[in-house]
């Protein structure tokens, strides 16, 4: 068990997957200081209709072979000696002991894993509210121990499991709080819409699309909606006005930038959506604000997001501008148009809107504001 912990992820834990590890671990390496191994073992996990379907776990040459839903736990009916389902039960018996015929031995089971697992002699088990966990033994006489190591196991997982709902849900509500805060920065710029939401999803179809680790696609797709955060202290009027910026008013805006880095702090978990932030309007040519940094002095998240946001700008209708279509979208950022330069931007993350650009179409159309 201590193992599998190197591979647990509570954010991605999937009960099944992991029972399964634990369980094909088991029957590839028996522990030396116990007495056998299981043939088969039974796991079975409360189903939406309130059924306990089986999936069978067994040892096949070096192979464990898992056949997955095809077994019902229920006993059959009229079983003299039956696996309580739904309550915690540790439960273990040997036929030649149990005082039973080898036919009331066997109609302890379902006829369905009777049929796959053949007589049935020696096992322990052990069932809570929501799992069951069947260990057969050939040639083993089962005892408490064997009952409670199945316990155990279970308990383990469970406990994993309960961890991993709490971290589900603290990280839920880390989620929202930020959907929110970038929700509040683009409250007094009523032409903006699902444009934060569009970022975050060409944010990380372009990060995928340079190969970068799962973890760095993850952050950002959900740190790149807060590109525009510093906007919150930015003047409505500033923010709606139909025509050209004042010098003033453009020096105004651009300390969004930095503002926005100060709102994120310094907390670990936001650092990316700080970099973002505060470098999104960098250029690669060194021509942008608001330190003029270029190249990879530019955080990789925020040349990623630049890519995403001027396009995003260009496809949106705004008080100062019309809408543009995709293709010419496309052709602004590939090929300037006096404002727009392709050397404002990272070649490589350019190449990669290139060979994907469609689907920054498909994103804008799934999302665009109605």
């Amino acid at each position: 068990m201590d193992e599998s912990l190197h591979t647990f992820n509570s954010l991605q834990f999937d009960l099944f997957d992991y029972y399964r590890t634990l369980l094909q671990d088991i029957l590839r390496n028996p522990d030396s200081r116990h007495y056998d191994q299981p043939v088969y073992v039974l796991l079975g996990l409360l189903q939406e209709d309130q059924s306990f379907r089986g999936t069978l776990f067994f040892k096949h040459g070096n192979e464990v072979v898992v056949e997955k839903n095809r077994f019902r736990i229920q006993p059959s009916a009229g079983s003299p000696r039956a696996i309580q389902l739904g309550q915690e039960q540790v439960f273990w018996a040997n036929q030649e002991t149990s005082g039973l015929s080898e036919e009331d031995f066997q109609r302890i089971f379902h006829p369905d894993v009777q049929a796959r697992i053949g007589p049935i002699r020696h096992f322990a088990t052990y069932t809570s509210t929501d799992v069951a966990l069947i260990a057969v033994y050939d040639h083993h006489t089962v005892d408490a121990l064997d009952a409670q190591l199945l316990k155990n196991l279970t308990v383990y997982v469970q406990s994993l499991k309960l961890l991993s709902d709490q971290v589900r849900e603290t990280e839920d509500a880390f989620l929202y709080t930020i959907k929110a805060l970038a929700r509040a920065a683009e409250a007094n710029d009523e032409d903006t819409g699902n444009h934060i939401l569009r970022v975050n999803e060409y944010a990380r179809l372009l990060a995928e699309t340079l190969g970068l680790d799962p973890a760095f696609c993850h952050t950002i797709h959900y740190s790149a909606q807060m590109h525009d955060v510093g906007k919150i202290h930015v003047h409505p009027d500033i923010l709606r006005k139909p025509g050209p910026l004042t010098p003033t008013e453009i020096q105004l805006m651009k300390l969004h930038t930095e503002t926005g880095a100060r709102i994120l702090g310094d907390e670990p978990r936001l650092q990316m959506a700080r970099e973002i932030a505060y470098a999104h309007h960098e250029k690669f040519d060194g021509s942008g604000y608001p330190r003029k940094l270029s190249g990879d002095a530019i955080p990789l998240a925020a040349r990623i997001v630049a890519v995403g946001d001027v396009y995003d700008a260009l496809r949106q209708k705004r008080v100062y501008k019309p809408s543009l279509s995709h293709e010419e979208a496309h052709a602004i950022l590939t090929r300037g148009d006096g404002r727009v330069d392709p050397a404002h931007f990272d070649p490589e993350v350019l190449r990669a809107f290139q060979s994907i650009h469609t689907r920054f179409d498909d994103i804008y159309e799934q999302m665009k504001d109605q």
